[in-house]
């Protein structure tokens, strides 16, 4: 199925931007202070492509037509599952409250912002793993080719809002640039283990 393809290439680029995330996390704990200009470009596109672009094409397209197909436990297992981009989206925002303090070097700020980015960091990568294990391997499982053509129209619809998604992969790779991560197909995210004083 395209549209799953479409998800699992995504599911590539979440990747790198929490490898991109977590060398920005290790950053700041080492330095004291948080780079301002990569931390706002880097959680811009956490919001642009992760919230606004990815997960709607999950929680607005995949998700319907997967929840017209299962019902009792099914349904309930996938609920779980979206349920995480509630708790995504707190982590992203409370690093955003947390961005200017740490740009400026204020050790609470500091420590706030990477315990947030630590949670999202592990967060995301436990869902992008339910995904991949569970949820693609389900739609594959039981959608049409009916339900594929539906989904791509509703992802195109979905890219339309964000514009210029060549410029999106292109900020994707500048700040993989900036934090010297390889592009690797399918790797797991690196987040180091972080000793807070």
């Amino acid at each position: 199925m395209k549209a799953i393809e479409v998800l699992r290439h995504e599911h590539v680029l979440v990747r790198r931007l929490l490898r991109c995330l977590g060398a920005l996390t290790v950053e700041a704990r080492i330095l004291g202070s948080l780079d301002e200009e990569a931390a706002t470009k880097l959680l811009s596109l956490f919001e642009r492509f992760v919230d606004w672009s990815h997960q709607d094409k999950e929680e607005l397209v995949l998700f319907p037509h997967l929840l017209a197909r299962v019902d009792g436990e099914e349904a309930e297992r996938l609920a779980r599952v979206f349920d995480d981009h509630v708790q995504e989206r707190r982590r992203l925002t409370a690093m955003y409250l947390h961005m200017d303090g740490a740009c400026k070097g204020k050790p609470m700020s500091v420590d706030r912002f990477i315990a947030n980015s630590l949670i999202y960091q592990r967060l995301q990568r436990r869902h992008v793993d339910a995904e991949e294990t569970y949820v693609l391997h389900l739609a594959e499982t039981i959608l049409t080719p009916e339900d594929d053509r539906h989904m791509l129209h509703g992802f195109r619809e979905i890219d339309r809002r964000l514009g210029n998604l060549l410029q999106l992969d292109e900020e994707i790779d500048d700040m993989c640039l900036r934090f010297d991560i390889e592009y690797v197909l399918n790797a797991a995210p690196q987040v180091p283990e972080l000793i807070f004083s």
